[in-house]
Formats: structure tokens, C-alpha cells, sequence
């Protein structure tokens, strides 16, 4: 794997349905419902801000693990783990509650270098455009396995079952009700701008 500096990649909500869009045709090989493309966009707007804060065009927050061969950065964030709550961890380490780094420490480098730094769970996947990672993000609930009933919940635009089926599979440490209630939240706040541009490309 590469490491690549953490970097901002800001888009509007806009320029992310359009994305989007495009990213689910491209899997799907023919058009979406304009449920699933509610639902992916509301997802990943729970997950990077509405993508103001979208860091190196990584649309789900997606970790650089498994198989993944891939560009990747590390950044704080935090995890909510079985039997401790909400743990913080820096790409230098595990973080106490003054911010301090415990245990094993880990080296980050300042510029793009081969090679495997930072802790593991601040290992995230990069992209050099918010195409591929839009694609990626798509592409790891339809194909991977463990998401499998995810996948369908999206394509079935169930947004309480969809939430229910990545949080079973692990795909996010939250609350499953906070993370639904951002959800919807977000289908509230872009619902009609959706619609609008998912019209727009068909007509």
C-alpha cells in the first residue's frame, strides 16, 4: 500500500448525487431506483459531513484493510468498541481521555511513502478523484460478502433495514438509531434536490 497525506477533499451535495448516480449505473449496468440513490447519498453524507469534511475522496469512511492494495491515509477519529465505549485514536496511537497517546506507538510519514503506517484503525482508503472513490464506496456494499443483505436493502430503498444490515455487518460502530435518525436527517435536508437531478438525468 501507498500512504498519502490527509487532505480535505470538499464537494457539494450537487456535484455528489451526479457522482453517485453515475457510480451505481456503472455497477448496477442500468439505472438505479431513485430510492437507492436517496438512501447511498444520505449515507455517505452521514459519514463525511454532507462532504464538507470528506477527507481523500473516501465517500464512506471506508477503512484500507483485508485485501485492499490501494492509496491510503490515516486521520483521528473514533470508535465505539464492545465492553470500553467511544474510544479515540490518533495515527500516532490509542488516545486516553486527556489526548495522550497509550500503548504502541506508531510512525505516520509527512509525504506519499510506500509501506504501512499509522494505527490500524485510522487506516483509510484514498482516492486522487471523487469519482473513484464515489465507485469504491458502491462497490464494497455490492460485492463484498458481509453486506450482501445491505446491498439489498439499498436496492429495495429500506432505509431502517439498510441501516439495521451495515450495522450487523459492521460497518459502522454507532448507535443504529442515531445513525438512522442522520439518515433521514439528510433525506429531509437533500430529498428534493435529489429528485430533482435524479429527473433531470433521465429525461
Amino acid at each position: 500500500m501507498k500512504f498519502v497525506p490527509a487532505v480535505t477533499t470538499k464537494i457539494t451535495v450537487s456535484d455528489a448525487i451526479s457522482a453517485m448516480l453515475v457510480a451505481l449505473r456503472e455497477e448496477l449496468q442500468g439505472e438505479p431506483s431513485l430510492d437507492t440513490l436517496r438512501l447511498a447519498v444520505a449515507q455517505c453524507c452521514v459519514e463525511t459531513g454532507d462532504f464538507a469534511k470528506m477527507r481523500n475522496n473516501n465517500w464512506g469512511n471506508i477503512k484500507a484493510m483485508g485485501s485492499y492494495d490501494g492509496e491510503y491515509t490515516c486521520f483521528k477519529l473514533n470508535e465505539r468498541l464492545p465492553g470500553r465505549g467511544v474510544v479515540w485514536f490518533s495515527p500516532e496511537g490509542e488516545l486516553d481521555k486527556e489526548g495522550n497517546v497509550v500503548g504502541e506507538r506508531f510512525s505516520v510519514p509527512t509525504v506519499p511513502t510506500e509501506g504501512v503506517f499509522g494505527h490500524p484503525q485510522t487506516r483509510m482508503r484514498s482516492f486522487p478523484v471523487p469519482s473513484q472513490g464515489a465507485l469504491d464506496y458502491v462497490r464494497l456494499i455490492s460485492r463484498k460478502p458481509r453486506y450482501k443483505a445491505a446491498w439489498a436493502a439499498l436496492l429495495a430503498g429500506n432505509a431502517k433495514e439498510f441501516v439495521h444490515e451495515l450495522g450487523k455487518a459492521g460497518y459502522f460502530t454507532a448507535h443504529e438509531t442515531g445513525y438512522l435518525n442522520g439518515m433521514n436527517i439528510r433525506l429531509g435536508w437533500h430529498g428534493t434536490k435529489i429528485e430533482r437531478a435524479y429527473n433531470a438525468r433521465k429525461a
